[in-house]
């Protein structure tokens, strides 16, 4: 237990304090070492999560013909934004109990996880022995047996083709699995506040909809991260001439569009009897001068004013006003 100070020990601290026996500034002794900061840091990290999107997109597709091929189904997988996570909210999102594959991410000494939710997992299960339909229910929180194993690594196998895949043309992966654990709270990798970008899919089968994640830590970026903002250009340019190419295809269409233009001489109201009885030779008022301005609309639209004349022998309009 501490002991405290008495009066004369309080006093005697003090005096030394005062008269510069006893040192109260840090000992400067000892080297300091100084970290350069990027502030940049934030662009970079939002500029190789836009690339990465490249990659998710990617790993969707292979992931959706790998389990297509080994469930004979048909996959759909809906990809949701990447995202910045921590450790500690991804194991409040994984149910116990998942497929949580480790993986290597060689050579780089970076480890990442592949999560898959135990009702995907049974769905999967379902239709890989041959079930028409899959059966959902809750899952009980109990360890996989041998047999879900068995299934769960083949799944976990084709994932790392998939991710090797995937990165191919941010840098060359030869990823491998470690261990296939059913609770997060096992995973001793990462500590709570550790930071992981998260890439989630939606897998949908027979109307059934479970998650899936892929987090790699941010290192991995930063170890590729010339690559990553490469790409992440080359991405922006090629989107600039999309863009381009289709502003200008629209342009051209809209130019080349025919409109209809009506210059409005009078409007008349009559009633049915008048109407019935107009012969050839009657006349209708107008109540407008022969040189008032008269409406000149576009597809119904008023958008100019004019004066009727004539021009070369010809009746016309001449414009007097845009509105």
């Amino acid at each position: 237990m501490n002991r405290i100070l008495s009066q004369a020990e309080v006093e005697t601290l003090l005096k030394g304090v005062q008269n510069g026996k006893i040192k109260t500034e840090p000992s400067r002794n000892g080297s300091i070492t100084v970290r350069k900061y990027d502030f940049r840091e934030g662009t970079l990290l939002l500029s190789r999560l836009s690339a990465l999107n490249g990659v998710s997109e990617k790993f969707a597709q292979s992931f959706k013909e790998s389990l297509s091929s080994l469930i004979l189904r048909a996959v759909d997988i809906n990809i949701n934004p990447v995202e910045v996570i921590s450790f500690g909210e991804l194991t409040e999102m994984t149910p116990v109990p998942s497929s949580i594959n480790i993986i290597k991410m060689n050579p780089l000494n970076i480890h990442a996880l592949f999560i898959i939710e135990a009702q995907l997992i049974s769905v999967i299960l379902e239709f890989y022995f041959g079930s028409p339909r899959a059966k959902t229910g809750e899952i009980k929180e109990k360890p996989f047996t041998p047999i879900e194993q068995r299934i769960i690594k083949k799944i976990a196998k084709l994932t790392i083709d998939d991710i090797s895949d995937s990165f191919k043309d941010i840098v060359s992966l030869n990823p491998e699995l470690l261990k296939v654990e059913s609770n997060i709270q096992f995973i001793n990798l990462f500590s709570p506040n550790d930071s992981l970008i998260k890439m989630e899919f939606q897998i949908v089968l027979n109307g059934f909809s479970g998650r899936t994640f892929l987090c790699i830590p941010p290192s991995l970026l930063e170890s590729v991260k010339d690559t990553f903002l490469v790409t992440h250009r080359l991405q922006q340019q090629k989107r600039d001439r999309i863009d381009k190419k289709w502003v200008d295809t629209l342009l051209n269409a809209i130019l080349n569009s025919h409109v209809e233009i009506v210059a409005e001489l009078a409007k008349i109201e009559l009633t049915f009897e008048e109407l019935i009885s107009l012969e050839v030779g009657n006349v209708l008022a107008t109540g407008k001068r022969v040189d008032a301005e008269i409406p000149i609309k576009v597809q119904g639209v008023t958008k100019f004013g004019g004066i009727v004349g004539n021009s070369r022998g010809y009746q016309s309009v001449k414009i007097t006003k845009i509105y």
